[in-house]
């Protein structure tokens, strides 16, 4: 790991020295001391926003930093007015590394600072939840409007993002993302997890590990199962729902290697609801999305009137959950 040891020893203005200081300690604290009264954040997404003032922006770092957290500086870079800090931290399971830039003013505080990160699917993800978090607290909402307003140029970049993957992807795999997409009554949550893509899916493809990921509790055991699902490869579950215990029949009805896999659910009449992952790389990872196709079930209409869809969906989120435990530890 670097730590704040391993940055050269330069000649530092004290304000670059409070401002790695208050970055690794997370103190917004510390960072008010060394801006000046009128120093400006930029957006690194858009122009449309500055925050101004040195109560506004050390606010803003407050917010951050319960996201945001711990940080280390691992290299610092400049001279005269104007310098660069390179941070390593991490929100949550996602790493995150950011550029702060600095500008001085004569007396040698910090009047003017840039905050740009990678990947952006995890800069996007940690916006949202420092909006969320200033929301919550509900003392400053101009500054959840803020947030809300800067991270969705990064949202919509990372729709483009995975636009771009499926591009490239097979045209298998093409096929089905656009089927799942088209879909009305489909249910869909996405996460990039931080791990190679082979070994998510390895993990997908092992039923007798599916009770691990499943994060509805539903899924108890495997009854009947191949060391490894193929194409066409048939699989039993035994389930659990309430004080209720069944079993469920499971074909593989899409398989390409490292990139999707699906499987179609239940026995006729009522057959038919599919469960499907799509893993595709981008910048930081793997970027999962889980479809349920619940309208390709016999009993679609039963579905929806118990709202199966909106409470799986919960499930599904928390299925990617357990599924980035595994193997990004």
């Amino acid at each position: 790991m670097i730590t704040s040891s391993d940055v050269p020893e330069v000649d530092l203005p004290q304000a670059v020295r409070d401002w790695q200081a208050a970055v690794e300690d997370g103190s917004a604290a510390r960072l008010g001391q060394c801006l000046a009264a009128d120093a400006v954040l930029h957006s690194a997404s858009t122009d449309t926003y500055a925050v101004t003032g040195r109560q506004q922006v050390q606010d803003f770092f407050d917010a951050a930093w319960q996201v945001i957290f711990p940080s280390q500086v691992t290299d610092i870079l400049g001279g005269g007015q104007n310098w660069t800090l390179v941070t390593h931290g991490a929100a949550g399971r996602r790493q995150l590394h950011e550029v702060h830039l600095l500008r001085l003013n004569h007396e040698g505080l910090v009047r003017e600072v840039s905050v740009y990160g990678r990947p952006l699917a995890a800069m996007n993800a940690a916006s949202s939840k420092i909006a969320a978090r200033s929301a919550e607290r509900d003392r400053r909402p101009w500054l959840a409007r803020l947030l809300r307003i800067g991270s969705a140029p990064a949202a919509a970049l990372g729709g483009a993002e995975d636009q771009i993957a499926m591009l490239t992807a097979p045209e298998p795999v093409r096929q089905a993302a656009a089927e799942a997409k088209a879909n009305k009554r489909t249910e869909t949550v996405s996460r990039v997890i931080a791990a190679p893509r082979q070994a998510i899916f390895d993990l997908l493809a092992d039923a007798h590990r599916h009770p691990d990921l499943d994060g509805g509790g539903s899924v108890v055991g495997v009854s009947q199962a191949p060391e490894r699902l193929s194409d066409g490869a048939e699989f039993t579950m035994r389930m659990k729902r309430g004080p209720v215990t069944y079993q469920t029949p499971n074909t593989v009805v899409e398989f390409v290697e490292g990139q999707l896999i699906a499987w179609r659910t239940g026995s006729a009449p009522l057959a038919g609801q599919v469960w499907m992952y799509i893993l595709s790389d981008v910048d930081g990872g793997t970027l999962v999305t889980h479809n349920y196709l619940w309208g390709k079930s016999g009993s679609a209409p039963l579905l929806a009137a118990a709202g199966v869809p909106q409470s799986t969906r919960r499930g599904m989120a928390a299925t990617l959950e357990r599924l980035a435990a595994i193997v990004e530890d």
